[in-house]
């Protein structure tokens, strides 16, 4: 999406209720955005070559595991995408396994196309597969639904189950390995027939025929199938060197040759097939006799995996790509080598790759993965135009291509397995064009030996299938452009139609709702972005949030967008909302006809806010319950909040009230500190039990290592200092206590290293730390060894790197506060100390003459609470706990100007060990902390 062309808004019905609709304003005309079509007159909605020549696949979504037998994460063969469970979106169905036993105990799973999230698996111990072996997936009943069959653990046989992965039937031998079976109608009589290596079976698992060449196949299992290789309108079962008639009598073998891995296509003028055999490490094509035609080493030897076949280069002939141990390579149609490129796989040198012309540009590539790494060659020149790391111990595993997601764009599906230790992918990967141009294609791949002509997109089996050579398909392992009723460049076209905003006048949450439609010919991919404004986004409008629709839009498809803000935008602004738009210009990944009409408008918004000041109003909840955590404010204005009792963390989102889980810190923290750097990174330090530091940098979501500190610190402080360094002082050497550290430490951002630097008077924890105006330290309180929170003070100067100290407060403190005031003075409020004279107690600091003096106390007495400076000047004190009166809610103000303190309205939750963070707009957000309520909760003030 870019340079959107604008629908207009109008207001609609009462003040809380607006919408963009039956107003009789209509879309401002524009002309065609690039890539668009003419042809949009016609009623066709397609984006053709060419676009921009950027290939730039991107993860879609990997499965790396279930809580259904959750160790068996390892993928070894191909798998299939087939539509189980009728909802119309395909469906991918795999064998997985556990460890280094790709052999027995396999799981047999299906996942959704859209979104990799588990349908079933199949846990049964009777019905348990062969990890490495292959599947088929097609409606061998007639009722309307797949049915998929895969080789048993113990190799005797195939497991047939239905479309939900209730068992179904098992039939008798012969066996397989990492082969398996294929599906096909033999005799044309609406009965299918399941086909496996040189036995067929009928549609209820009794055995029909076995051939009179063995199994076939490399010694690791055959890969069978069916075509009319001979067009006398029958079709004959092709198991490597042998072909049979549908009713198991041999057409031919050629016994010149090795039993192997085999394709089908047309190499010549006549209309009957060649069969491609890899075998032993050579490729050989035969014609419809059992012929040699030429044979051929494979470069670099290897025995040679399943042989895929196309026109790799646009000129009218097809290719063969077969890998070995060493190299990838293309053979021409007489045999000559067209290129090779040099690969990995000394596993099995078996596995096999998949071509498509992912662009439509009449130029195929060629999608293949090896122990380490997933590459798309140019099929043209043997180009690498992608490559990923990968981990494969292989088998006869290949890339699937297909309309995975349901989104009419071409997506590319692999398998991964940590068996051989070569990396530590397991799982499915599907990866996509991170602008969804690659072209159409069907959505479906039912087995292993795919071609297109075999296989309805329904699933179910053609009576009489057409030759793919004779239909405009010379290919094997290969998906066509384009799929039944669709072209293969048919595009997206999203519109926002009617827009709302309502505001909720008990929780004043104003919701934006902004319906979407799809008046293109191709859906658009799961999770479609709709962006909210406040202001026209052309002209530097406010981001509000940023709303997803979950489910992929088809063609005349709708559906509705909505966020909620807990804050109000202006309501004399206008409202924008703009579809395929993630709140980053220019970004919009859907590959569109029109790129101008995706967004609409409102005049105004309805007033959404109470109009009461210094009230607590609820936010978001937290994702987890949390206290012993820590709070920063980052410098695009969210607030990071991490630890206490677990790995995670989270943001907070002012504009839309709401929490989004970050990435996890590398260990666990709880009594830690942390502190916003200058560059906007956030320095977390201390509460583990090792003397690590971590960074959190915004821009990528994530941490990093920040070196170690010399001492491990529990309940330091961490202050920045104006040099751009950070003042780590105090703490204790456990969680519990323990002793007491008199140290300090210097990080230094620009080169990544920690100092120690002064130590402290009076060793101590649970301190505070303040920065005064002229660049020093202030430490004040605390509590010792024995836990009698501390009266002493002292002063750390960055110019020399020492402490020394200053006038002591007037009673102890200890779990206090310290806020400095904005005419340089410091304000210490309550805390831990004998008696509730020092917990309601407050004193302030003059740095200028080194004095201290008391202030009005505090109305409730407090410790372990929060204080916050105002921007007008006050602080705001919240929270807290007391032995007397247990959790509190109560809050006060302080008046530095008058000294004295006034209650304001009390919080929602009681809380104590919480945050409080001042935000950009003024309000102070309270998050978290020890509760008898929620610890979940979080609430903002207004001043």
């Amino acid at each position: 999406m870019d340079k959107k062309r604008i629908v207009r808004g109008c207001i609609r019905g009462s003040l809380m209720v607006l919408a963009l609709a039956g107003c009789g304003q209509k879309a401002s005309s524009g002309g065609e955005a690039p890539g668009a079509r003419s042809g949009l007159l016609t009623g066709s909605c397609e984006v053709r070559p060419p676009v921009p020549p950027v290939f730039e696949p991107e993860l879609e979504w990997a499965w790396t595991g279930s809580d259904v037998m959750p160790s068996h994460t390892n993928v070894m063969m191909a798998p299939v995408v087939v539509d189980t469970n009728g909802d119309g979106v395909p469906d991918v169905v795999f064998n997985s396994y556990a460890g280094e036993n790709y052999i027995s105990d396999g799981i047999l799973r299906a996942v959704d196309g859209a979104t990799g999230v588990e349908l079933w698996a199949v846990t049964k111990q009777e019905h348990r597969v062969r990890g490495a072996s292959s599947i088929a997936a097609g409606d061998l009943d007639g009722d309307g639904r797949v049915e998929i069959c895969t080789v048993a653990q113990d190799s005797r046989g195939l497991l047939c189950f239905e479309h939900d992965g209730t068992f179904k039937f098992r039939t008798v031998g012969p066996g397989n390995n990492w082969g398996g079976p294929s599906l096909a109608d033999l005799e044309g009589d609406g009965q299918v027939e399941i086909i496996n290596g040189h036995a067929v079976f009928d549609h209820t698992g009794a055995l029909k025929w076995l051939g009179s060449d063995g199994p076939g196949g490399t010694t690791n299992g055959p890969i069978s199938f069916a075509v009319d290789i001979d067009q006398d309108g029958k079709l004959e079962v092709i198991n490597g060197r042998a072909i049979y008639q549908y009713d198991g009598q041999p057409r031919c073998v050629n016994t010149d040759i090795g039993h192997g891995l085999a394709a089908v296509a047309n190499f010549d003028a006549d209309p009957q097939g060649e069969v491609v055999v890899v075998w032993s490490g050579y490729v050989t094509l035969m014609d419809d006799l059992c012929q040699s035609l030429w044979t051929m080493p494979i470069p670099g030897g290897g025995v040679g995996g399943t042989p895929n076949i196309a026109d790799f280069d646009g000129d009218g002939q097809p290719e063969i790509g077969v890998a070995g141990t060493d190299r990838y390579t293309v053979f021409e149609a007489d045999g000559s080598v067209k290129w090779t490129s040099t690969m990995r796989d000394h596993s099995s040198n078996r596995t096999g790759s998949s071509t498509f012309d992912f662009e439509g540009d009449g130029r195929s590539e060629i999608a293949y993965a090896d122990e380490v790494r997933l590459r798309i060659y140019d099929g043209t020149t043997g180009a690498v135009r992608f490559e990923v790391p990968h981990s494969s111990c292989t088998a006869y595993e290949q890339p699937i291509v297909a309309d995975v997601d349901g989104d009419h764009n071409a997506e590319l599906l692999v398998a991964q397995n940590t068996t051989c230790g070569f990396g530590s992918f397991a799982g499915l990967r599907l990866y996509r064009d991170r602008k969804d141009g690659w072209v159409n294609t069907r959505r479906v791949w039912n087995q292993h030996a795919y071609s297109i002509t075999h296989v309805n997109e329904d699933g179910t089996l053609p009576t009489h299938p057409a030759t793919a050579w004779l239909s405009g398909f010379n290919s094997f392992r290969s998906n066509s452009q384009g799929s039944p009723g669709t072209s293969a460049f048919a595009a997206p076209d999203v519109r926002v139609s009617d827009l709302t905003a309502t505001c909720d006048a008990t929780t004043w949450t104003l919701t934006l709702q902004a319906r979407v439609r799809n008046t293109g010919d191709a859906a658009t991919s799961a999770g479609l972005k709709v962006a909210f404004y406040q202001g026209a986004p052309a002209s530097g409008g406010q981001l509000l949030g940023v709303a997803s629709l979950p489910q992929a839009l088809p063609p005349a498809g709708e559906a509705s967008a909505t966020l909620k803000l807990t804050t109000a935008p202006d309501p004399s602004a206008r409202l924008w909302a703009v579809a395929d738009d993630d709140g980053t210009p220019g970004a919009g990944r859907e590959l569109e006809c029109d790129e101008g009409n995706n967004a609409a408008s409102l005049d105004a918004g309805p007033r959404c806010a109470p109009s009461p000041s210094r009230t607590w109003v609820r936010r978001g909840d937290l994702l987890l319950p949390r206290l012993m955590h820590a709070a920063a404010l980052l410098a695009d204005g969210r607030v990071l909040v991490a630890g206490g009792f677990n790995r995670t963390a989270e943001v907070y989102d002012p504009l839309g009230a709401t929490w989004s889980a970050t990435a996890s810190t590398l260990v666990p923290h709880r009594g830690h500190a942390m502190t916003r750097l200058a560059d906007g990174r956030v320095l977390l330090v201390g509460g583990s039990t090792r003397a690590n530091a971590e960074l959190y940098v915004p821009a990528l979501g994530e941490w990093r290592a920040a070196g170690l500190l010399h001492k491990l610190r529990y309940h330091p402080t961490a202050t920045l200092l104006p040099d751009g360094r950070v003042l780590v002082v105090g703490g204790a050497t456990s969680e519990d206590g323990g002793g007491m550290l008199g140290s300090s430490e210097l990080y230094d951002p620009a080169h990544d290293t920690w100092s120690l630097t002064g130590t402290l008077g009076t060793a101590r924890s649970r301190h505070t730390a303040t920065l005064l105006p002229d660049g020093r330290v202030l430490v004040v309180g605390g509590v010792d060894g024995s836990g009698n929170s501390l009266a002493s003070a002292e002063v750390f100067d960055p110019a020399t790197g020492s402490f020394s100290p200053v006038s002591a407060t007037r009673v102890g403190h200890g779990v206090h506060t310290a806020t400095a005031l904005a005419d340089g003075r410091v304000l210490v409020v309550g805390g831990l100390a004998p008696g509730v004279p020092s917990a309601a107690s407050a004193e302030l600091y003059d740095s200028t003459t080194d004095t201290w003096t008391t202030t009005g106390p505090v109305r409730t007495p407090r410790r372990a609470h929060t204080a916050t400076l105002l921007p007008g000047g006050e602080v705001l004190v919240a929270g807290g706990y007391h032995p007397s009166t247990g959790i509190l809610t109560t809050a006060e103000r302080f008046d530095p100007v008058s000294g004295t303190w006034s209650d304001t309205a009390p919080m929602n939750v009681d809380r104590y060990g919480h945050t409080a963070t001042l935000l950009g707009d003024g309000t102070v957000l309270a998050v978290g902390g020890v509760s008898n309520h929620d610890s979940a909760s979080t609430e903002s003030y207004s001043p």
